[in-house]
């Protein structure tokens, strides 16, 4: 079983936030939450959403960030296969989702890797439903495994 959903959302004044939940048998299982004081500051975050490897491995970054990496335990793979069957992933990641009056905002990058099929897309000061129910998943698990994680730019969204 392999399973990626990462998440990077951004914007030029503010901070960022990098989240990325691993379940893949070969690799393991493990949550990476990378958060930046400077927008667009976490260096490979858009590389290293879709893949197995985690961010946190990287030695530039230990220097320049807070972040946390914990491991998962495998129940909790149900909750998020079920998360993700509630999204039409198909249509979701068919979609564009800009704002083109807006000079500087908040844009964020999704991906989902489900068992081979990968799934991205990208957003600026637009916030769909469904962008919004993969960042909450993503933070309840994050906050499941460490209650004391404080999200810089992003509380929950508002579904």
């Amino acid at each position: 079983m392999k399973l990626i959903i990462g998440f990077y959302g951004s914007a030029f004044f503010v901070a960022g936030e990098y989240l990325k939940v691993v379940i893949d048998d070969n690799v393991g299982h493990y949550v990476e939450y990378i958060m930046s004081i400077k927008g667009n500051g976490i260096w490979y975050a858009e590389e290293y959403i879709s893949s197995s490897e985690p961010l946190y491995d990287h030695e530039r970054l230990i220097e320049r960030y807070f972040f946390k990496k914990k491991y998962l335990i495998n129940d909790i793979s149900e909750n998020v296969f079920k998360v993700l069957s509630s999204i039409d992933l198909e249509d979701f990641f068919s979609r564009e989702y800009r704002e083109s009056n807006i000079l500087d905002g908040y844009g964020w990058k999704v991906h989902v890797n489900l068992n081979g099929k990968e799934y991205k897309t990208t957003g600026y000061e637009n916030d769909p439903y469904e962008m919004c129910i993969i960042v909450n998943l993503l933070k309840d698990i994050l906050l499941s495994l460490d209650p004391t994680i404080k999200f810089s730019s992003l509380q929950y969204i508002e579904i």
